[in-house]
């Protein structure tokens, strides 16, 4: 596929969000001459310049504006992210994604989707490869891996472009979730096992230019990627550049795993203790490859930098 600003759109979806957002912003600096369309589902906190947003929602309303030009290039990171059921996840996150490539059909010639370590299920991991089998055990989780099978059949059917982006943590400024609920957990002066667990992570500017550069290039093959820097960060690493205090009790991550299993109400609390007490580490070997100062830069340095932006966010 040739870039040629003449016959060539990018198309971002889930663009008000987290990621999303972040990618947008980037690819408006990194394809100056692309027409750029982003898909929203709620009006934006701020219009940017030189982008023609989209009203829509998945599956059920995708304008028809969407995919006009000869070559689309769909960066794809619309995904519901809380529902009651997997009905609601697989109604939006699979059946979505499907309508969404029947939409653009022929029209769409790369894609690349955000999609999450949490395929390979809950852990404990330790460099964990693409090579390893998919087995998701939470809704949001098979339907992610629902989501990467709709866009494998589809591009491999007429040798398309796709990379599928498994993250752990996404970090940055804006974060909601992660860092949040590192420090809600902390302030409790709680130590789930023994701090040594392990986590990877990469900051959301440097996630966002990857994407933008994998979507540049054409290899004409539908293939899993890892995204993280090759170091990863242990949880005592990341409370102490929290600037926590210390901790009051240490309980075992197995023992409060297992309990909140038993107790249905719980389960939602399970998933969120499997991410801070099991390591959810991966291997970058594949990602190396082609993104070496990627994996090298110092994972430390980063979150710090993320750190102590939030801080400055926070206080003003």
């Amino acid at each position: 596929m040739v870039i040629d600003p003449q016959t060539t759109e990018l198309v971002i979806t889930g663009a008000n969000g987290f990621v999303g957002r972040a990618v947008l912003l980037r690819a408006r600096s990194h394809f100056p001459e692309l027409p750029i369309k982003a898909l929203i589902r709620q009006e934006p906190r701020q219009y940017l310049p030189g982008i023609t947003y989209l009203k829509g929602e998945l599956p059920q309303a995708i304008p028809q504006e969407l995919f006009q030009r000869e070559n689309v290039i769909l960066l794809h990171f619309a995904s519901l992210l809380k529902a009651p059921s997997y009905q609601s996840f697989h109604r939006t996150n699979v059946e979505g994604t499907a309508r969404l490539l029947e939409a653009g059909g022929e029209r769409i010639k790369k894609i690349i989707y955000g999609s999450s370590m949490s395929v390979y299920g809950q852990g404990p991991f330790h460099r964990i490869s693409e090579a390893t089998l998919p087995d998701p055990e939470t809704d949001l989780a098979r339907s992610r891996w629902g989501a990467e099978q709709e866009i494998l059949r589809f591009a491999r059917k007429d040798g398309r472009s796709a990379v599928l982006l498994r993250p752990r943590f996404i970090l940055g400024a804006g974060d909601k979730e992660t860092l949040p609920a590192f420090l809600r957990l902390h302030r409790k002066g709680l130590r789930i096992g023994d701090g040594e667990q392990r986590f990877s992570f990469i900051e959301i500017d440097d996630y966002a230019k990857l994407i933008c550069q994998l979507a540049e290039f054409h290899s004409g093959s539908a293939e899993a990627l890892n995204v993280a820097y090759d170091e990863s960060l242990s949880f005592n690493q990341m409370v102490h550049a929290l600037g926590a205090f210390e901790h009051r009790s240490t309980v075992p991550a197995g023992f409060l795993i297992a309990l909140a299993g038993w107790i249905p109400p719980l389960r939602n609390l399970r998933t969120k203790l499997q991410l801070t007490g099991l390591s959810q580490e991966l291997s970058v070997a594949k990602l190396r490859e082609s993104y070496p100062e990627l994996t090298n830069s110092r994972a430390t340095d980063k979150f710090m930098a993320i750190v102590r932006e939030n801080k400055r966010l926070h206080e003003t």
